[in-house]
């Protein structure tokens, strides 16, 4: 048909100019998701079957054509061209029609390549009948859809989209809303390349560096009775794990020790629970159970005469 004829070659005529109508614009644009872009797509056209006579056509093959200027990464104006050939009744009449829309639509990011995208505006429908009406000529009607777009490269994506074109006029006077669903590409304008991805495998030499420990010798003071690790003995015990994680060959010696007030049997329990609790610090650090040595002396081996805060102390040499 000549309507058909036309308009595919306004089809092909925008894809043809459309690169050079916008290449000024997009030598200026700046990689800010902003910019104009054009896109094309394939469907079907669908009517419910029970909008028309029984054995009618209710799909049609869908083409569409759509360009418009992104704002931003989620709201831009647009402006398309779309065509439906073929929807028949059993009568043998049928239509082709060609729809001119435009509209605002909105996106909403889902993952970093991903999005969510609705749209609504306005159609104008021009209904091409042949042997017979099934639509109105011209109908003015609302439009909205949904989709989602998958970004490929910068400028390049691929959208999967619904469209409803609703209360159209049919030519016996009823009204019917057209469905589309659809597959399309889309290119915008002015995007910084996509930078290609090559792997190299590195091979570093790394000097291994021995750490010398600033301490060989610590001594971690208690309360009377207790075997609870300070905050100034979980301070040093850390600096002791930092320096055995750093030099494997390294071996601690715990002793643990009381002051003269308790009985001898309580001295030697405390004395053991101290250096006990020291052992199990260091090991929830990552230092190996089998490079601690732990002694307990209660009070049988003071280290001082008459210092009873430094007894109640386990004595830590890293060996």
């Amino acid at each position: 048909m000549k309507k058909t004829f036309i308009s595919s070659a306004i089809l092909i005529s925008m894809f043809g100019i459309a690169p050079q109508a916008f290449a000024t614009e997009a030598g200026v644009q700046q990689a800010t998701g902003e910019g104009f872009y054009i896109g094309a797509g394939t469907g079907m056209g669908l009517i419910e079957e029970s909008e028309l006579p029984s054995g009618s056509e209710h799909d049609a093959h869908a083409l569409k054509l759509e360009g418009g200027y992104d704002f931003g990464n989620h709201f831009s104006v647009y402006g398309g061209y779309g065509y439906m050939n073929d929807f028949g009744l059993n009568d043998g009449a049928n239509a082709d029609l060609h729809i001119a829309e435009m509209g605002v639509k909105g996106d909403l990011n889902v993952t970093e390549n991903l999005s969510m995208f609705g749209k609504v505006g306005g159609a104008y429908i021009f209904a091409d009948n042949t042997d017979g009406d099934v639509f109105k000529k011209e109908n003015a009607v609302v439009a909205a859809g949904v989709g989602l777009e998958y970004q490929l490269t910068h400028a390049v994506s691929t959208q999967v989209g619904y469209d409803i074109y609703a209360d159209i006029e049919k030519a016996n006077g009823g009204k019917t809303d057209l469905h589309q669903v659809y597959w399309g590409m889309s290119y915008k304008f002015g995007q910084p390349e996509t930078p290609m991805v090559v792997t190299e495998e590195v091979v570093k030499t790394v000097e291994v560096v021995e750490e010398v420990p600033s301490r060989a010798h610590y001594v971690l003071p208690f309360q009377v009775g207790s075997s609870d690790i300070n905050e100034y003995g979980a301070f040093n015990l850390n600096e002791v794990a930092h320096a055995m994680l750093a030099n494997p060959h390294l071996q601690a010696e715990l002793i643990g020790r009381t002051d003269t007030s308790g009985s001898d049997a309580t001295n030697q329990r405390v004395s053991a629970a101290r250096a006990d609790a020291v052992a199990d610090y260091l090991v929830s650090k990552g230092v190996e159970s089998d490079r601690i040595v732990v002694l307990s002396v209660a009070d049988q081996s003071p280290i001082s005469q008459s210092d009873a805060l430094l007894e109640r102390s386990v004595e830590i040499t890293l060996l």
